[in-house]
């Protein structure tokens, strides 16, 4: 990992490894920010949205983050990037933009990818590549985390 870049007090997770994606290990929070009732208005937004998605059988939720300055990167012109990892991979993705999560730091965004396991793997792999081949993720060093 990178020192320094984990965030102190980070969130603990729940994983969940599926053989149809050829064993990729899924993290979520527990704590299952970001909440429909975050004082964000952006994230509560999106908060409502990953909790309805979640209401689907068989999905399932991952939790990463990246660096702020990459947040332009991910989406695109226009949002077309986004769009495009959306639409090629069948998974929603979520950058948590409007702030960073909360335990910080300032410099990192949370992305929560929901869907069916092999669209969610999908979406991990499509948004590591447009992140430089994972060189705009945060990696901790806590390896319990999942940091893209």
């Amino acid at each position: 990992g990178l020192p320094g870049l984990a965030p102190p007090g980070a969130p603990t997770f729940e994983t969940s490894k599926h053989e149809s994606t050829g064993g990729f290990v899924f993290k979520r929070r527990l704590d299952q920010w970001p909440l429909p009732s975050d004082p964000n208005p952006a994230a509560a937004l999106s908060g409502k949205h990953l909790f309805r998605l979640l209401e689907a059988p068989g999905t399932i939720r991952h939790d990463c983050f990246m660096r702020k300055k990459m947040c332009n990167r991910a989406i695109g012109p226009k949002g077309a990037t986004f769009k495009g990892m959306e639409e090629s991979t069948g998974c929603r993705i979520y950058i948590i933009d409007a702030r960073p999560p909360p335990e910080g730091p300032d410099d990192v965004r949370q992305v929560s990818l929901v869907g069916l396991p092999s669209s969610v793997r999908a979406g991990y792999e499509a948004m590591y590549e447009v992140l430089d081949d994972g060189r705009g993720l945060v990696s901790p060093d806590d390896a319990s985390t999942s940091y893209i």
